[in-house]
């Protein structure tokens, strides 16, 4: 119920996105990693097929459950330059992945 521009203006202020799903990351994921923020996501593709027969090897999401999601948010707070690289990868595979042009040669 909330419009999109004040979504991408929270989004905008925030340095992490959390996005516990049931598998997968979801619209909100695509829009933090393309603001170029570093998210979290209990994506579980690590022992996927898919993982090795598509772009998801290439994912910079960062993997969490419930168990670990605090571990994770404290590693990426405490470690900025590794926030901001993380970050900048998200934008990049939202760019080359996530595209108008790229979802047309899909």
């Amino acid at each position: 119920g909330i419009k999109n521009s004040k979504v991408k203006e929270i989004l905008e202020k925030s340095d992490i996105l959390v996005e516990l799903l049931i598998s997968g990351y979801g619209l909100s994921g695509i829009e933090g990693m393309a603001l170029g923020k570093p998210v979290i996501s209990n994506f579980q593709y690590e022992a996927s097929l898919l993982r090795h027969y598509s772009y998801l090897s290439e994912c910079p999401i960062v993997v969490a459950g419930v168990d670990s999601i605090y571990e994770k948010l404290k590693f990426l707070i405490d470690n900025p330059e590794i926030r901001l690289d993380i970050g900048k990868a998200s934008r990049a595979y939202v760019l080359k992945y996530h595209s108008l042009t790229s979802l047309q040669i899909m």
